[in-house]
């Protein structure tokens, strides 16, 4: 009950019941998004942690004086609190399951492969480093025959050699360069795929709670809205039936009192008499 206007207002029972019904889908969709929480934190790369923290209850008692501290209890020193912090990523590694743990795992080698090539560090083209070792035995052999077994110190067989490694080097950066750009568009749709995987999860989880209890609360609502608005007409029927209640009795108190008015003192006394009897009936009313 409320008040509007200067009148009461009430709320019908159906109303008062849908308004709890209400209240109480709310309050469920409430704790399913908390039972949620880990699931939806953990998509995001986040998990709980715990600390112990110094209770500020306890901080304050301990600055009393002692005739306080003896006259309440003490409390708690510590107290647990509970946050989210980012997980690391083996964490993050140790959560995945199925095709995402696959395209996780696929995902490393295509980086240290992608590393590898930017640094230098390693071998390309395994085929490429076959083919050349090829070539250069082809080489040597073909040195040996001309200029004898001596032919690696000869002028010809250094300008020879060192053509074949200037020519091999060249692929090598070839391939390294071609390796950099495929492995940078793999890396790049991989990762597409693992965070599209994960907003679609995450989007699922959102997603529960509406799904579950949106449309009783939708049609709760419009429902609700109808019996508002079926409360105010009829609380302010009410209203109206009461002023016109008031002015009728406001009306007869005037009569009333211009009749007693004018058998006891005239005509001024009949208006003294409907003045008193109008302000008595509004009063009454």
């Amino acid at each position: 009950m409320g008040s509007s206007g200067g009148s009461d207002y009430e709320q019908s029972p159906e109303t008062r019941a849908l308004t709890a019904q209400q209240t109480e889908i709310l309050k469920n969709i409430n704790a399913t998004v908390s039972q949620l929480d880990p699931a939806t934190f953990s998509l995001l790369g986040m998990k709980q942690a715990t600390t112990q923290v110094v209770n500020p209850a306890w901080e304050s008692w301990s600055k009393q004086s002692g005739r306080y501290k003896n006259r309440t209890a003490e409390p708690e020193q510590y107290i647990t609190k509970t946050s989210w912090v980012p997980m690391t990523e083996e964490e993050k590694a140790s959560n995945l399951q199925g095709t995402d743990k696959q395209m996780y795992d696929l995902q490393q080698l295509q980086y240290q492969r992608l590393l590898d090539a930017y640094n230098g560090t390693d071998a390309v083209s395994p085929s490429l480093e076959a083919d050349l070792t090829k070539q250069r035995e082809t080489l040597e052999e073909t040195m040996a025959q001309k200029l004898g077994a001596n032919w690696a110190q000869s002028t010809p067989g250094i300008q020879a050699i060192g053509e074949f490694n200037k020519q091999a080097g060249l692929l090598r950066e070839e391939a390294r360069r071609s390796e950099i750009n495929s492995g940078q568009g793999l890396l790049l749709n991989n990762l597409s795929y693992q965070q599209g995987s994960s907003q679609n999860k995450l989007s699922n989880l959102v997603n529960v709670p509406s799904q579950r209890y949106q449309g009783s609360l939708s049609s709760g609502e419009s429902l609700l809205n109808t019996l508002t608005q079926q409360d105010a007409n009829t609380n302010n029927y009410s209203s109206s039936n009461q002023q016109v209640s008031k002015g009728a009795t406001a009306a007869s108190g005037a009569l009333t009192g211009l009749t007693i008015g004018a058998s006891i003192g005239g005509p001024w006394g009949a208006a003294a008499g409907a003045g008193v009897g109008l302000i008595g009936g509004l009063l009454a009313g």
